[in-house]
C-alpha cells in the first residue's frame, strides 16, 4: 500500500505563532490562540477532527508551524533547539549562552518582556551591545523607542528569520564625522581593518571585546550599527529626541535591513540613501528637513520621519 501524503498550510500571525492549520482542500484541522507570553487559551471551539500538530509558537518567515510544543509529563514548553521555554511564566527554563552581554535584563528573560513586537528564535540573542551600552538609560531610551517603528520592526524580523548575521550596536564621540554609521563585517578580521583604517572616528571607543562575541567565534557576520553618544539632554528634549531616533531607524533601513534580507551587503551609501531618502546622496538630511521638505513626499524617510514624532 502506498504512504499517502498532504499539504497542509499554516496561518501565521506577525510573530510566526501558527493561529490556523488548513488541509489541501481548505478545511480547518486547527486553530489556535495565545496569551502575549505563549501559552495556548483552553476552551476554544476547535474542528471535530482536531489535528494534532506541536508546532505552534513563534517561528516567523516561510518555515512551517512553529516551535515544537514539549507535552511530556505535561510540562507544556516549547523547544527553543538551544533552550526550553515555558509560556506560563514568560521564561526560559536555562540561561542565556550569551547573558553577559545583557547585565541589565535577567538571563531567563523571554524577549525583554515584550512579546507582542519582539520575538526569541532560537532562545539565544541575536542583538549585541558595546559594553558601555549596557545599562545606558539614554540609548535604551532611543532604541526601545526605534524598536517600535514599522522600519524597526521590520529589522527585528529580517534579523530573527535568517542564521547569517548577528546585530551590534555601538556609540562614538561626537568628535566623530558622521551622527550614524553600518558596516557589515563578516568576521572579526574585517573589524580589525575597519577600526585600523576607520577615518570617521567612529570605532575609537569599540573594543575588539566589545564586538567579538557578536561573531560567535567567526561563525556569524556582523551588521554593526553605530550612533553619535546620547545625552540626557537628548533624551530630554522631543525634537532632539526624535532625531536620534531616525537616526538610528535610517541606519537600520536604510543600510543594514537589505544585508539581512539578501544576504549580503549589495547596495552602496548612495543606492540605500535612494532606497531611503529617494535621493542618491552621500550625506543624510536631517529629520527637520525631511518632515518640511517636498521633496522627500512619498519617501520611506517622510513615512517614518511622521511616526517617530
Amino acid at each position: 500500500m502506498k504512504k499517502r501524503f498532504e499539504y497542509q498550510y499554516f496561518l501565521k500571525d506577525h510573530l510566526g505563532n501558527t493561529r490556523v492549520v488548513l488541509s489541501q482542500t481548505g478545511k480547518t484541522l486547527q486553530q489556535n490562540s495565545y496569551y502575549p507570553f505563549g501559552m495556548l487559551m483552553d476552551g476554544l471551539p476547535q474542528p471535530e477532527e482536531n489535528h494534532d500538530n506541536k508546532y505552534l509558537y513563534n517561528l516567523p518567515g516561510r518555515q512551517a508551524g512553529g516551535k515544537e510544543l514539549q507535552d511530556d509529563f505535561k510540562l507544556g514548553w516549547y523547544d527553543y533547539g538551544k533552550r526550553f521555554y515555558d509560556a506560563e511564566v514568560g521564561r526560559f527554563t536555562g540561561i542565556d549562552p550569551v547573558a553577559d552581554t545583557f547585565a541589565f535584563v535577567t538571563p531567563y528573560n523571554y524577549t525583554e518582556n515584550s512579546p507582542i513586537a519582539n520575538l526569541d528564535l532560537w532562545g539565544l540573542q541575536k542583538v549585541f551591545f558595546q559594553k558601555s551600552l549596557n545599562n545606558n538609560l539614554n540609548f535604551k531610551t532611543v532604541y526601545k523607542i526605534q524598536r517600535e517603528t514599522r522600519g524597526g520592526k521590520a529589522f527585528t524580523r529580517a534579523l530573527s528569520e535568517q542564521q547569517k548575521f548577528n546585530a551590534f550596536y555601538y556609540e562614538f564621540s561626537s568628535d566623530a564625522l558622521p551622527s550614524g554609521k553600518h558596516n557589515t563585517f563578516t568576521n572579526l578580521s574585517d573589524f580589525k581593518i575597519a577600526k585600523k583604517n576607520d577615518s570617521y572616528g567612529v570605532f575609537g571607543d569599540v573594543k575588539e571585546s566589545d564586538i567579538e562575541s557578536a561573531f560567535e567565534n567567526n561563525k556569524k557576520g556582523v551588521v554593526a550599527i553605530g550612533i553619535e553618544k546620547i545625552t540626557s539632554k537628548d533624551t530630554d528634549n522631543k525634537t532632539k529626541l526624535a532625531e536620534k531616533v531616525f537616526t538610528l531607524n535610517h541606519e537600520e533601513v536604510a543600510h543594514g535591513l537589505e544585508v539581512l534580507i539578501n544576504g549580503k551587503q549589495t547596495k552602496t551609501n548612495e543606492e540605500g540613501h535612494k532606497f531611503y531618502f529617494g535621493k542618491a546622496e552621500w550625506s543624510s538630511p536631517s529629520l527637520d528637513k525631511v518632515l518640511n521638505s517636498k521633496d522627500y513626499n512619498g519617501t520611506i524617510a517622510k513615512d517614518q520621519a511622521k511616526e517617530i514624532m
